[in-house]
């Protein structure tokens, strides 16, 4: 993902999965909590795919502060809790202003 002023974007690729159900951001939460959606993405129909989300200021602010208590979630059928689910890195550094 990369974080804009305004703007989440994402890339994602992924195999051997169901067609996803969801495609978001939960937090912030501890390890081991669950958190509700806090910046939803449109939900892929196949593999690569990716977009951007228009987001207020104040949530990527949020993310960027602490970007580890923030998980990305990919919903299956088969795994309606998370097929794939990661935290937020700060690996790669992200713009703080819109392109």
């Amino acid at each position: 993902i990369t974080l804009t002023a305004t703007q989440v974007c994402w890339n994602i690729t992924y195999s051997n999965l169901a067609t996803p159900t969801g495609f978001h951001i939960h937090g912030p939460a501890g390890v081991g909590q669950n958190a509700a959606v806090l910046i939803g993405f449109t939900t892929p129909a196949s593999s690569p795919a990716s977009g951007c989300v228009s987001v207020a200021a104040a949530t990527i602010a949020q993310v960027r502060q602490a970007p580890t208590t923030h998980s990305l979630n990919t919903h299956t059928p088969e795994f309606p809790v998370a097929a794939i689910r990661g935290p937020v890195s700060t690996a790669v550094p992200c713009p703080a202003t819109d392109p």
